[in-house]
């Protein structure tokens, strides 16, 4: 059975009128606390207990440093170069229209025209939201906020970039098979 956290939930059930909903936000709570003391990993939807050596790979991994910047520019690598890779806007299948690519603040390739295509991240604050998304009512730019939940899509990237700087400051000779499988 897998340990998701529907699964959890089930399992931790002792009488018939539990509230499953609270229950989930609970274990989902004590889930992310274990997660940030190193105790478990999630997988996908699965959750995963790690060993006293695998917790200490996942401590060093967690103590690299990287900026926003470096998130943000790999979403808009993810957005721009795997999810939306038109560079033009067809209209009537005539006319073709170049537009800016921006992440954030982030400018993708050179700003050369006035129509925008603009994603909003969780490191934008919603302050900083609002002010682009009034700004964007007089300009002629489309604006996708995304999910401000930093558990999920931003966590998950943030995390790949530390697993490659950590990748990056060892040497594969240095990487045991033992590591190697680890990551």
């Amino acid at each position: 059975v897998p340990a998701n956290i529907e699964n959890i939930v089930v399992f931790m059930v002792d009488n018939i009128y539990t509230d499953k909903i609270e229950s989930a936000k609970k274990i989902e709570n004590s889930l992310n606390r274990l997660i940030e003391n190193n105790y478990i990993i999630r997988i996908g939807d699965t959750y995963k207990f790690l060993t006293a050596f695998e917790q200490n790979i996942e401590k060093e991994i967690k103590e690299e440093y990287i900026t926003s910047g470096e998130v943000i520019k790999k979403i808009s690598e993810i957005i721009f170069d795997g999810i939306y890779t038109r560079k033009k806007i067809s209209y009537n299948s005539i006319y073709e229209f170049e537009f800016n690519k921006q992440v954030d603040t982030l400018s993708v390739g050179r700003i050369k025209d006035r129509m925008s295509l603009r994603f909003l991240t969780a490191a934008t604050d919603e302050l900083d939201k609002n002010t682009i998304r009034l700004m964007s009512e007089s300009k002629d730019s489309v604006i996708a906020v995304l999910p401000s939940d930093h558990s999920s899509y931003y966590k998950y990237i943030e995390n790949s970039i530390k697993i490659s700087k950590y990748l990056c400051k060892k040497s594969m000779s240095q990487i045991s098979e033992a590591v190697r499988n680890i990551l």
